[in-house]
Formats: structure tokens, C-alpha cells, sequence
């Protein structure tokens, strides 16, 4: 067997998939993947090592036989799941193939129009250092920079970087004072669990008359309506099978 592009991509073409997935709790598709499969094991593995030496990262592994998915016998898998390298391959494939031509096309095109939305080059690394030199809270860096303020803490330690810590006074997004003791101390009053719930007694932050539980609990009780993605009649007889009776 000769390992080549072209070989890969006729593999591809008739073995292989290229697009979204649909998955998660909310049935959203996920990012683009490139997904071989086979029972054949040497046919992957082959494919796998000229990947690996083109600078590729390919996940191999083994779904084992499912009779109640219909799957008598155990198959390989293989994927690509790194966006520059879906990228890089789709660009190498997509002249070379023809059922997947179109799937190569949208899924550039996705990337195109979803571009990174946390950074981690040394540009962008020197910019987010900037940015904390020059007294930003990390909220306002995420906003100057279009992501979550999370993505910028784990970008941060991933490189590195270390965020001023929080409160004090701030100005245009800038830290301007740091806490003082007294402020400190303040803030740790309030975030003490010093109220009980009304309903079962359990400490809670003030602010607060019932813990989740019992928030949750009267929700369902008062608006079942409100809980749309659940079936009300089995949470109400669950909780109140008085309440049930009344809503059948």
C-alpha cells in the first residue's frame, strides 16, 4: 500500500466524513471534524501514521459491538478535531476528491466566518500583558478583546499572565484603588452564610429566603409552566401528588 494525499483522500471520500456533528443536551452541532471509520484496523493505523508525520494529531480508538444500537461488531475510529488542522486538511483534500468537495467547501467557509475568539499567540499574548500592565480588569480585557472574561483567566495561566486581584475602586475599566482591610472585611461579611431558608432551615447568603432546593421546589409548585423542557405532570406528583391531582 502507497500512503499518499491521494490515496487519503479517495479513502476519504468513499470511508470518511467531513461536516457537524449533533450533540450536547441541546442537540447543537459542534464544531467541524473529520471522522474515518473502519473494521479494518491496519487501513487506520496506516492512514494515522502518515498523518502524524505531516504534523497531525489524530485521535484513534475502538467502539466496542452494541446490540441495542444495532452494532453487532466493534469498529475503528479516527478524527481530526483541531480547527487548524481540519483546516489544513480540507485545503489538502478538496481538490483530490468529489463526494466530499461540498462538505470541504462549507466547512472552510465555517471556519472563515468563526474565527478564534480567545488568543493565544505571542501577539496576543503581548497584548493581553499590556492590557494588565496598564491596570484593565480582566472583564473589561475580555470585552476589549470580544470573549468571556473565563477564556481570558485560562489564557492568562496558560501563559502566564497574572490578573490583578479584584475589587477596590475602578474607573473606565481600570483598577484605580485596591481593597482596603476595611472593605475586605465587608465583603467577607456579606458573603457569610449568616440567614436560614424559611423552609428547611438550611444557612444561606443574605439576600436569600430559600436555599436552591427549595426555591426549585416552590417554582414547580407555583409556575410549572415555566419549566418548559419537562414533562410537569411527573414533577408535580413527584413533589405533591395533591398539586398533581389538581393540574390533571
Amino acid at each position: 500500500m502507497i500512503m499518499n494525499w491521494d490515496y487519503i483522500a479517495g479513502f476519504t471520500d468513499g470511508e470518511g466524513s467531513i461536516g457537524f456533528v449533533r450533540g450536547g443536551r441541546d442537540g447543537m452541532y459542534t464544531p467541524p471534524r473529520v471522522t474515518w471509520g473502519q473494521k479494518d484496523r491496519a487501513t487506520l493505523e496506516a492512514i494515522k501514521e502518515f498523518l502524524v508525520d505531516h504534523g497531525f494529531h489524530p485521535h484513534f480508538y475502538y467502539v466496542p459491538p452494541n446490540a441495542a444500537k444495532r452494532r453487532p461488531n466493534g469498529i475503528y475510529m479516527m478524527n481530526l478535531q483541531r480547527r487548524d488542522e481540519i483546516q489544513r486538511f480540507c485545503e489538502e483534500i478538496q481538490p483530490r476528491v468529489l463526494l466530499k468537495a461540498l462538505p470541504c467547501e462549507k466547512v472552510l467557509q465555517w471556519l472563515k466566518d468563526h474565527p478564534r475568539r480567545y488568543h493565544t499567540a505571542e501577539l496576543e499574548r503581548a497584548l493581553i500583558a499590556e492590557y494588565v500592565e496598564e491596570g484593565y480588569t480582566q472583564a473589561y480585557i475580555a470585552l476589549l478583546l470580544g470573549c468571556s472574561d473565563q477564556k481570558i483567566r485560562r489564557v492568562g495561566n496558560k501563559l502566564g499572565i497574572v490578573f490583578p486581584k479584584g475589587g477596590g475602586k475602578i474607573e473606565d475599566g481600570k483598577h484605580i484603588a485596591a481593597m482596603t482591610k476595611a472593605e475586605y472585611l465587608r465583603h467577607r461579611r456579606e458573603k457569610e452564610k449568616n440567614l436560614q431558608c424559611v423552609d428547611c432551615g438550611k444557612f444561606i447568603y443574605k439576600g436569600s429566603v430559600r436555599c436552591h432546593s427549595c426555591a426549585m421546589k416552590l417554582r414547580h409548585q407555583t409556575q410549572p409552566e415555566s419549566f418548559k423542557g419537562c414533562n410537569i405532570k411527573s414533577v408535580l406528583a413527584v413533589i405533591s401528588p395533591s398539586v398533581a391531582q389538581e393540574n390533571l
